[in-house]
């Protein structure tokens, strides 16, 4: 028995993580075949690198790949716009639903705002 829908969302900040037990190109074949033979869908959310290009390295899409500022904004931003997908896709079951848009991809670059300082009290 297979659930009718599964989303992989990878989330990385870009620092390199050595596995021991598989190399690159077989987690790109272990994802393209649960990709092709069972219809899983996966997003690719990563920090500090172009995200495009990595997740094609794994044989993810480019539009369920997105790249997202190391900020506290750009994270909260990109995990509401992973989430929004795969509530959509979960809803429709129609994997279009896991591409991020023009307006994810700019929020999820959002930096933090510096917190302002206040003003000294005037002296009188």
């Amino acid at each position: 028995e297979r659930p009718a829908k599964v989303v992989v969302v990878i989330m990385t900040d870009g620092k390199e993580n050595d596995s021991r037990n598989y190399k690159r190109d077989q987690i790109a074949e272990m994802i393209a075949r649960q990709r092709d033979v069972y219809k899983w869908e996966f997003q690719y959310l990563g920090a500090n690198q172009d995200a495009i290009e990595e997740a094609a390295k794994y044989n993810i899409p480019a539009t369920n790949a997105v790249t997202f500022a190391h900020s506290a904004a750009g994270t909260r931003n990109v995990v509401a716009a992973a989430s929004r997908n795969v509530r959509s896709y979960g809803a429709t079951g129609q994997s279009v639903c896991m591409s991020f848009m023009a307006e994810d991809r700019a929020r999820a670059l959002e930096e933090d705002q510096p917190e302002a300082t206040p003003e000294p009290p005037q002296r009188q």
